[in-house]
């Protein structure tokens, strides 16, 4: 994000920002959520108090693993069985991944637990899909 970092892809404008910026950058989009006046919510405080706080990168906590399980049919139909969110997100990230046609690709999402947003991309299945390809 820094002023002087590489350039990712020369294809990016920052989406958010008006006017439309003229050279492209690695901030892809900029949303700015506000609401009230902070300035007189301050003004009108009794207790002002400033700090800063830390906390490290986290992950979800799924109820159940990973899972997933992945077959070719003689005919060149994939199928992945996933603990997924996102059927749809997962079948076309595999697809690209693996250079497949979404067409050849299903993806069956496994009743979860509670995947708490973070089961809708791939880990596993990718993987999964070139074993069973080997065979």
């Amino acid at each position: 994000m820094k002023d002087d970092a590489p350039l990712l892809h020369d294809d990016i404008f920052t989406e958010g920002v008006e006017p439309r910026p003229e050279k492209p950058s690695n901030i892809a989009k900029r949303i700015v959520v506000a609401k009230g006046d902070v300035a007189k919510g301050f003004a009108e405080a009794d207790f002002v108090i400033e700090r800063t706080y830390t906390s490290k990168p986290v992950h979800q906590g799924y109820i159940e693993p990973q899972g997933v399980v992945a077959n070719y049919a003689e005919d060149g139909q994939a199928m992945v069985w996933c603990s997924s969110q996102g059927q749809f997100l997962i079948r076309d990230l595999c697809a690209n991944m693996l250079g497949l046609e979404t067409s050849s690709l299903k993806v069956i999402p496994a009743e979860i637990g509670g995947g708490f947003g973070g089961k809708t991309t791939v880990y596993l299945e990718p993987l999964a899909l070139m074993v069973v390809a080997q065979k």
